[in-house]
């Protein structure tokens, strides 16, 4: 382990050497020129390069100073394109940053020069930047346009390292959308042409993106080759990609319960995000880091680290940046529609004044069609106008839908710790305290052999019970708080029960219990193994919690074409007809009832019980007449063999 953090310490160091080599090449060049006075379009497009480069070492206050350079003087010199391009490199910078409304901004104005001047290349760039920051927003559609017309433009003037990104970008979308087979087309698409053009950044920036794929389609082992290669590749020189990698490679570890590896690797991700105040990637890094130190139960560490997170995600892209933005692009449609207007109108002047002189029937004709037109323009506008108010009302009745959606989790999150506090104080409380009492009896007293076996009994007992009751309420709480991952598999139903009564036998004996268990040889569902396990624990604990001494429980299957059914019925105390309804929904001490022995419990196993068939796409009924007994019947999907 010592070893491997030295090497990934000398990564980190020798991964900034490649564009330091370029930079230090042209910023002599840059010194040489200005030692010869020379302030020409050479001079602006070497500005241009340095600040790009150094918006690739994400030092974005070396990139903007240096753009800005080259914009007061392709202002000065006349240079338009070389304007355009330093513009759109401090577009890139605040884009790095997550500063996106800034980076709209100097989008759109990049791209009224590129207009302007008709430059496509610069008109390439800015399509690119602006298909960045709706995908930002999930704007899909608007997205994937403004990419296919720089693909467009790229691929018409051959420029293989534009296209690359145009591609990877598009990779990005796709993937972003849910559309796995369609990343990865783009993907490979971007590999074979950074392979012709040797763009090792790109290449990097590729084995980050395959990770991230392989690892959203459960691939886990081959996810961790893609970033390691990436993290083991010193020629790159791209420290943003570096961060990405070792936070994915710390999601890896994290879904294989690899709690140290995740934090280590994490922890190292969000260092270098932080050096390069990149806030989704440092957002990123937390989210792993928060999910790590609660698997590893230190949850102060995790709390810490998912409020800092929520920090970063609120700074990331608020109410009043996306209104900016929104504003922004209003105003460039705005300005392209006067445009157009502008153009037409200087048209038609000039076609009147050139007919004026001929005849005045002519002047009227074309003056009354200029009436026409603008009339029917103004209508236009006033339709697109009142189309974009319904619009932003639409959005604004989904922004409250989604407030309402937030409030209920919040009142759901509540609820549930209320309900945890309540079986922690009230339900958990009192079998401990048995366990202390005695224990201090034992500890205190002269007791004789039989009196001694008689309380280790019964302190076992009450142990195990509180065990069951500990066990039910963690994965009752961590379902209600992280979700349940289903796994589903062929299993031999019968098999499971054999297994719990093996657990439940000295019970049984106990109380003198009857039990018949009537296999059924086909009796093979598809269903997760532990969640069955967990449901039928739930199910025949309590029918010999609640049975009579002497008293009888029968476990019986129905398989037909589709379901197999299991049947659980006891000759117990049976369940009274006003908590039948709140079963499978209620827990703590006003559902929960002491068995035929007081064995305790929390009310929590039917709940988890219930939780666990919906997820498996099973169902669950009950049967029961108070003092004659219960039948539980769960029923899962056939498995096919």
């Amino acid at each position: 382990m010592q070893l491997k953090g030295r090497l990934v310490l000398l990564i980190f160091l020798l991964l900034p050497v490649v564009v330091h080599a370029q930079l230090d090449e042209l910023k002599r060049r840059l010194q040489l020129a200005q030692q010869k006075g020379v302030s020409d379009t050479q001079t602006v497009n070497l500005l241009n390069r340095i600040a790009e480069a150094y918006m690739l070492e994400t030092a974005t206050d070396s990139s903007l100073a240096y753009a800005d350079r080259a914009m007061f003087l392709a202002r000065t010199i006349k240079y338009p394109e070389g304007k355009a391009d330093a513009i759109s490199g401090k577009s890139k910078c605040y884009y790095k940053t997550g500063d996106y409304d800034k980076s709209v901004e100097q989008a759109l104005a990049s791209l009224k020069i590129c207009d302007s001047i008709d430059y496509s290349a610069g008109k390439a760039v800015n399509y690119n930047l602006l298909a960045l920051v709706y995908l930002s927003q999930r704007n899909y559609a608007a997205s994937g346009e403004l990419f296919q017309r720089a693909v467009a433009i790229n691929e018409q003037a051959g420029n293989l390292y534009r296209l690359c990104s145009n591609c990877f970008n598009l990779a990005l979308l796709h993937a972003e959308s849910g559309n796995a087979d369609s990343a990865v087309y783009w993907l490979n698409r971007a590999a074979v042409i950074s392979e012709q053009s040797n763009n090792r950044h790109m290449q990097v920036m590729i084995a980050n993106r395959l990770g991230e794929i392989y690892y959203q389609q459960d691939s886990i082992a081959e996810a961790i080759r893609q970033f390691q290669q990436v993290i083991n590749d010193t020629s790159a020189g791209i420290d943003w990609e570096l961060s990405f990698a070792f936070s994915g490679i710390a999601m890896c570890y994290l879904q294989e319960d690899k709690y140290e590896e995740a934090v280590r690797n994490a922890e190292q991700g969000v260092a270098i995000a932080r050096r390069l105040k990149t806030k989704w990637d440092i957002s990123r890094g937390l989210a792993v880091l928060h999910e790590a130190y609660a698997g590893m139960g230190r949850y102060d560490r995790a709390y810490n680290t998912l409020a800092e997170q929520k920090r970063y995600n609120d700074s990331l892209f608020d109410e009043a940046k996306e209104g900016e933005i929104n504003a922004l692009h209003l105003q460039r449609e705005k300005a392209e529609r006067l445009e157009l207007q502008r153009s037409n109108e200087l048209a038609v002047q000039k076609n009147a004044l050139n007919r004026m002189v001929l005849l005045v029937i002519i002047l009227v004709a074309l003056f009354l069609l200029v009436l026409v037109i603008i009339s029917f323009r103004n209508n236009r506008r006033k339709n697109a106008l009142n189309e974009m108010l319904m619009k932003k009302s639409a959005d604004i009745s989904r922004q409250n839908e989604l407030i309402e959606a937030q409030n209920k989790e919040l009142a759901e999150a509540n609820h549930t710790k209320d309900q945890l506090f309540s079986i922690i104080g009230h339900d958990l409380r009192s079998p401990f305290s048995s366990i202390i009492a005695g224990l201090d009896i034992l500890r205190q007293s002269e007791l004789d052999k039989e009196e001694v076996q008689f309380l280790f009994d019964k302190l076992h007992e009450q142990t195990v019970a509180t065990s069951a009751m500990v066990d039910n309420l963690l994965l009752w709480a961590r379902s209600q708080i992280a979700g349940t991952v289903v796994r589903p598999s062929v299993v031999y139903m019968p098999g499971v029960v054999d297994d719990v009564l093996s657990v439940l036998k000295s019970s049984i004996t106990e109380k003198s219990i009857s039990l018949r268990h009537s296999s059924d040889t086909a009796a093979f569902v598809t269903v997760d193994p532990d969640h069955l396990k967990i449901i039928l624990q739930n199910l025949l604990t309590n029918a010999v919690k609640f049975t009579e001494n002497g008293g009888s429980i029968a476990i019986t299957y129905t398989v037909s074409r589709t379901q197999v059914s299991a049947h659980i019925s006891d000759t117990g105390v049976g369940i009274p007809a006003h908590k039948l309804d709140a079963l499978f929904a209620r827990v703590g001490k006003d559902i929960s009832t002491p068995g035929t022995n007081s064995e305790k419990g929390t009310g929590l196993g039917l709940v988890l019980v219930k939780k666990f068939v919906d997820e498996n796409q099973g169902t669950i009924t009950v049967t029961s007449t108070p003092g004659s007994g219960t039948e539980f019947t769960v029923t899962f999907p056939r498995a096919q063999i």
